[in-house]
C-alpha cells in the first residue's frame, strides 16, 4: 500500500512540473505558464487587472530577493503607475504612469523699465506655457521687496498686485522681485509661483541737471547771444521744458546782477542799457518724468557789452544731426549713406552723439557732401567737425589703421575737391566727443592729405581746416570707412564759419 501511494504522488509531481494554465482559453500558448484570453465566448471580454494598492499599502510589502520582477499598480493622488520590484535596487521602478494634466507655468519672469528709482515704474514681464495648452485665465500678481540681491528677508509689498509697480520712498535701499501665480482655465488650475530675480537697490528718483551753463555770441548791442548747456539726468528721464532767465551785472563776478525782464528764452538781444554791462544766464533742467526741476545753474558773466564794432567768425552753417537740426542749417547729400546714431557705445559706454543725434559709418563705407555754402562775402572760411570713435559690442575692439574719416574741400560746387586731412585710428581707438584732442591745418588746395593717427590715449575729437577759399559755391565732402560691424566712427557738428 505504500508503494501505491509514493508512486501517486511522484506522478502528481510530474504532472504539476509540465502541466500549463489556460484562462477563458483551452489553447494555450506553448511558450506560456499562464495564458490568459480576454474572452471565453467571443461575446463577453475582460481584461487583466493586477493588484491595486496605494503609497502606504505597497510599502507594507514584504519583498526579498526572490520577489525581483514583483508587479503592482500604484494609485496614490495623481500618481498612477504600474511598477515592478527592482530586487537589485531594491526599489520600485516605474513601468507606465498614467498621463496627468500638468498645472500651468510661468516662465521666464523678468522686470524690464527697470532703473529702480522711486517713481519709475516696473513692469512684470512673463511667459505663460500650459503642457496640454489649457488657456490662462486670471493669473495673480504680487511685487516683493528684500533685503538684497538674494531675497533675503523678502515680504509682499502690501497692494501691489498688479503687472506694473511704481517704487516709492519706502522700497529705497531695497531689492524689488515681480511674482506671477499662473491660472489656467481648464484642467489642473493654478501653477506654482515664480519670481523675477531681485533688481535695485531701490534709489531716490534724482532731479535732472543742467552742467557746462554758458552763454555763446557776440558781445555787442544788437547781438544775439544763446545759452549753451548740457542736460541729464540719472534716471534717464528727457527734457522737458527747461526754463531760463538772462542777468546782466556790472562786472565779471556779478556785482548788482538783476534779472532781464522777458528775458526767458534759450537766446538774447542785447539791448542798449547791456552797454557795458556783464551778461549771464540762467538755466533750470526740467524733465517729462520723475523728480523736477533741478537746480537753476547760472553761467559767468560776459562782457563788457560794446555798443559798437564788428563780431569774430560768423557761422555760415551747422550740421547738428538733430531732428530739428540747427540753424543756419547746412545741408548735406549722402552719395554712400550711413545711419544716423542715438545710441550708447560699448567702449566707451557713453553716448555716440553730441546732443541726441550723430551720424556714423560701422562697418561701412560712407560718402557726404555738405553744403553749398556761399561765402564769396568773407576773406576764408573754417571748417569744424567733431569726431569720435568707439567700439560696439565689444570692449577690446576699436579704430585701426584701415578704419578712417578724410575731409575734401571744393570751391566749384563738387566738380572738384582737395583731399586736405585724413584721420585713422590706431590700436583698437576708442574716444567719445568728451575728449581732449585737437588737428588744426591750413588749406593749401593741393589734393594731399595731411595724415594723423588717433589713438585711445590721444585721441582727435575737433578737426580744423583754416583758410578755406571765400568760394560762392563752397562744399565740404566727409568720408568714413569702418571694416567691422564692432567699429564706428561719428561725426557731429559740421560748422562753416566766415571770416
Amino acid at each position: 500500500m505504500k508503494h501505491i501511494i509514493l508512486r501517486l504522488l511522484c506522478l502528481s509531481i510530474g504532472i504539476a512540473t509540465y502541466s500549463q494554465v489556460g484562462i477563458n482559453t483551452v489553447t494555450i500558448s506553448d511558450a506560456a505558464v499562464l495564458d490568459i484570453a480576454s474572452s471565453s465566448d467571443g461575446i463577453t471580454f475582460g481584461g487583466f487587472h493586477i493588484p491595486h494598492v496605494s503609497l502606504a499599502e505597497r510599502n507594507s510589502i514584504s519583498v526579498s530577493a526572490a520577489d525581483d520582477g514583483l508587479m503592482v499598480y500604484l494609485s496614490e493622488g495623481d500618481t498612477r503607475c504600474v511598477q515592478l520590484y527592482n530586487a537589485t535596487e531594491d526599489q520600485w521602478e516605474n513601468v507606465f504612469c498614467m498621463p496627468v494634466n500638468e498645472a500651468p507655468t510661468a516662465d521666464p519672469v523678468s522686470v524690464s523699465g527697470a532703473s529702480y528709482d522711486v517713481g519709475v515704474p516696473l513692469n512684470g514681464i512673463y511667459t505663460y506655457a500650459d503642457n496640454e495648452g489649457d488657456p490662462e485665465g486670471t493669473s495673480t500678481f504680487q511685487w516683493y521687496r528684500a533685503d538684497d540681491a538674494l531675497g533675503t528677508n523678502s515680504v509682499a509689498i502690501s497692494g501691489a498686485t498688479g503687472s506694473t509697480y511704481t517704487p516709492v520712498p519706502a522700497d529705497i535701499g531695497f531689492y524689488v522681485s515681480f511674482a506671477v501665480i499662473p491660472i489656467a482655465t481648464t484642467g489642473t488650475i493654478t501653477g506654482i509661483e515664480t519670481f523675477s530675480g531681485y533688481g535695485g537697490p531701490v534709489d531716490a528718483n534724482d532731479p535732472p541737471v543742467a552742467s557746462s551753463v554758458s552763454n555763446t555770441g557776440c558781445y555787442i548791442a544788437g547781438e544775439t547771444l544763446t545759452a549753451t548747456y548740457t542736460y541729464s539726468d540719472d534716471e534717464g528721464d528727457p527734457q522737458g521744458a527747461s526754463t531760463f532767465q538772462w542777468y546782466r551785472a556790472v562786472d565779471a563776478s556779478g556785482t548788482g546782477a538783476s534779472a532781464i525782464v522777458g528775458a526767458t528764452a534759450s537766446t538774447y538781444t542785447l539791448q542798449a542799457a547791456d552797454i557795458a554791462q556783464f551778461i549771464a544766464v540762467e538755466v533750470t533742467p526740467v524733465a517729462t518724468s520723475g523728480t523736477s526741476p533741478g537746480v537753476a545753474v547760472v553761467s559767468d558773466y560776459n562782457g563788457p557789452i560794446s555798443g559798437t564794432g564788428t563780431c569774430g567768425p560768423t557761422l555760415l552753417g551747422i550740421q547738428d544731426f538733430e531732428p530739428t537740426p540747427a540753424t543756419p542749417t547746412l545741408g548735406y547729400v549722402e552719395n554712400d549713406p550711413g545711419t544716423l546714431q542715438t545710441g550708447i557705445g560699448t567702449a566707451p559706454a557713453s553716448p555716440t552723439y553730441i546732443d541726441t543725434r550723430s551720424y556714423g559709418a560701422q562697418n561701412d563705407y560712407v560718402d557726404m557732401d555738405f553744403g553749398p555754402v556761399d561765402a564769396s562775402a568773407y576773406t576764408d572760411v573754417t571748417l569744424n567737425v567733431r569726431l569720435a570713435a568707439f567700439s560696439m559690442g565689444s570692449t577690446t575692439n576699436g579704430l585701426d589703421a584701415t578704419d578712417y574719416v578724410d575731409l575734401y574741400v571744393s570751391v566749384d560746387g563738387g566738380v572738384t575737391f582737395s583731399y586736405e586731412m585724413e584721420i585713422t585710428g590706431s590700436g583698437n581707438a576708442r574716444f567719445d566727443f568728451t575728449a581732449a584732442g585737437t588737428q588744426t591745418i591750413a588749406y593749401d588746395g593741393d589734393g594731399t592729405p595731411q595724415s594723423f593717427s588717433a589713438t585711445t590715449g590721444a585721441p582727435i575729437t575737433y578737426l580744423e581746416i583754416t583758410g578755406i577759399p571765400n568760394s560762392a559755391n563752397l562744399v565740404i565732402g566727409v568720408v568714413m570707412n569702418t571694416n567691422s560691424n564692432s567699429e564706428l566712427w561719428v561725426i557731429d557738428n559740421v560748422e562753416l564759419y566766415g571770416n
